[in-house]
């Protein structure tokens, strides 16, 4: 293998301007997080022209990109109000009537036990530290990022990549299990460590009916200097896409996802395949390299579960099995850096293989992953949440106990628990049957067609109309996709669909695309001389087109038409779009190549640097 080439990382301030990077070149995970800060620094002040000389002139000696679920940065949220404080509010003691010690009374001892609860949380969170700004402009840490494993050493034992423990770690059943569900017997069997997951599925078979059925072929788009492209070490860029072989020739590939700088790939046989950047172990596999696989490899781990849907984020990589067991591995970030997958009392480390995250007796249906958190949408309509919650995107943690949990300590984010929406009578709790997480977002849609929204939100890509960020359920109401449906999907669930970047979300509704938050590389689609929308626009180049899924990258979206076909735009510089040069694009162009010419494209995911599509048909 050729040396790993290095990325001068440079540090931005909350009122620099921002820089474009050269299209191609070894790329750090420093660089990364260096061109994240300043991609949030409030906005650009740099022209197109001025960006265009800028790539034309720039040295190849400093890279740095927009990533999608691949954002190695430190971030903290906006400010926001304290709502979730505690209050302390006075309980009367009544006097007992027993004539004979009268503090021991039952109602005594529950008043007392209440005034010493009560007593015990009034004390206030301490105060967020605010000596920095964050790339929206607001409070942050400033404090150094963590550091990074070498991507590649000549001396690397191959053995030592996955030294840690196998072991398999269940998660403690979450809080709102109630003591008949407890004593239910359990639907796994976990063996013991250092031996791989195996599971003896022994209950009836949950409904999968969002995992796709349609299988396809692999194909590849854009930069892969990590080994996310997997076409091998000497092929790291493609302009149009291009087909995945190795351990995937052959295979029925059912769904393919991208990480923040790895990928992976579920066949119609539930066996799982990655490849790509490993580490903070995202790959679920040993690898020749202790930080790259630069063709597919396949999970091995998972000998003997069936797996019907994957996600992944930034470093993580998630996957449910048919008995509505969620498996997971990598690691999760936040503003203090990285902390494990594993609850206390294991040690908050990444997790080179697969662990049980989530297995309770209410199943889950469907996994989705954000940068560094997961949604998991149940049986009974309820959505789990697990990973960062800084920006709000848990739904569930207040404010003042989003940094590591706060005086809860960290186990509050990493043992997945549900999300509560405030009703005012129980029959109105609200049924979940999908959930969509952004980069920092997540977005759930109720079996009434009621669409909720948490999490970031300077750009106003939570569709609410305003820029306040949520760290708890939103219902989005008239006017968040252009005034029609009052925060409903209108009847036409199995044309909806949302995707979210960083700073812009995207939605599918009816078969049209509307688009919201930040405008700058194209992202939205709207045209050069649009304004930022308060709300969803329209986007008026794909009226007319039968839209059926589409796709938010860090600075760049994509569409899939009902006909197979698929429409790029935004930032170029990766080459993720599939175009022939690395332009922004600022309105929808179709994509196109002669390897997937007379097919059809079933799906498309975006990662950092590279795009990913599940084609259908053998062309000509």
């Amino acid at each position: 293998m050729p040396p790993r080439r290095t990325t001068t990382k440079t540090t931005t301030s909350a009122t620099s301007s921002s820089t474009r990077a050269p299209p191609r070149g070894k790329t750090t995970r420093a660089a990364l997080q260096a061109k994240q800060l300043e991609e949030g620094n409030g906005g650009e002040t740099t022209s197109p022209e001025e960006r265009k000389v800028e790539r034309e002139g720039s040295s190849s000696s400093s890279v740095a990109v927009i990533r999608d679920k691949g954002t190695r940065r430190n971030k903290s949220p906006a400010d926001s109000s304290d709502s979730d404080k505690p209050t302390a509010s006075g309980v009367v003691k009544k006097r007992s009537r027993a004539r004979a010690k009268p503090a021991a009374t039952k109602k005594t001892k529950m008043a007392d036990r209440a005034g010493r609860k009560r007593r015990k949380g009034d004390s206030a969170p301490a105060a967020a530290t605010a000596d920095s700004k964050d790339l929206m402009g607001s409070e942050v840490n400033d404090r150094a990022l963590p550091p990074l494993k070498k991507r590649r050493d000549d001396d690397t034992n191959t053995d030592e990549s996955v030294e840690e423990t196998d072991r398999v770690v269940v998660a403690p059943p979450p809080s709102n299990v109630t003591k008949e569900t407890k004593k239910r017997p359990k639907k796994t069997v976990r063996i013991a460590d250092s031996d791989p997951v195996v599971a003896m599925e022994t209950d009836t078979i949950v409904s999968h009916h969002s995992h796709s059925t349609v299988h396809g072929q692999v194909f590849v788009m854009g930069q892969g200097d990590t080994g996310q492209l997997g076409l091998g070490e000497d092929m790291v860029e493609r302009k149009k896409p291009h087909p995945v072989g190795g351990a995937l020739e052959g295979l029925r590939v059912c769904q393919v996802e991208c990480g923040g700088m790895h990928t992976v790939a579920l066949t119609g046989e539930g066996k799982v395949f990655t490849w790509g950047c490993n580490d903070e172990g995202a790959l679920g596999r040993p690898t020749n390299s202790e930080a790259e696989a630069f063709t597919p490899g396949l999970v091995d781990r998972l000998k003997g579960v069936k797996i019907v849907q994957v996600s992944a984020g930034d470093s993580h990589t998630a996957a449910l099995s048919e008995a509505g067991t969620v498996y997971g591995w990598g690691i999760f970030r936040d503003n203090n850096g990285a902390f494990g997958f594993l609850p206390p009392p294991s040690p908050p480390t990444p997790s080179p293989s697969p662990h049980i995250i989530y297995s309770a007796p209410n199943k889950a249906l469907k996994i989705t992953s954000g940068c560094d958190h997961m949604a998991i949408v149940t049986e009974h309509g309820d959505i789990y949440t697990v990973g960062r919650a800084e920006q709000g995107q848990l739904g569930r943690i207040a404010e003042c106990f989003s940094s590591r949990g706060g005086r809860k300590g960290i186990s509050l984010l990493l043992k997945p628990d549900v999300v509560r929406v405030r009703v005012k009578r129980k029959a109105d709790k609200p049924k979940f049957t999908d959930a969509f997480c952004g980069s920092y977002q997540t977005f759930a849609v109720t079996e009434k067609g009621e669409v909720y929204a948490w999490g970031m939100n300077n750009y106003g890509q939570l569709c609410t109309g305003d820029k306040v960020d949520s760290f708890q359920p939103i219902l989005l109401k008239d006017g968040w996709i252009g005034g029609r449906g009052q925060g409903r999907v209108l009847g036409v669930a199995k044309k909806f669909g949302i995707s979210s970047g960083q700073h812009h979300t995207v939605v599918c509704c009816g078969g049209d695309v509307l688009t919201c938050g930040r405008k700058e590389y194209g992202r939205l689609g709207l045209g050069e001389e649009s304004e930022e929308p308060g709300v969803p626009a329209l986007v008026e180049s794909l009226k007319g087109v039968k839209v059926a899924s589409v796709e938010a990258g860090g600075s760049c979206s994509f569409v899939v038409t009902e006909t197979g076909e698929v429409y790029s735009w935004g930032m170029g510089t990766n080459l993720q779009l599939g175009m022939s040069d690395d332009e922004d694009v600022w309105t929808p162009q179709k994509v196109t190549g002669k390897k997937i010419e007379n097919r059809k494209v079933l799906s498309v995911s975006v990662g950092g640097q590279h795009t990913v599509l599940l084609v259908s048909g053998d062309g000509e």
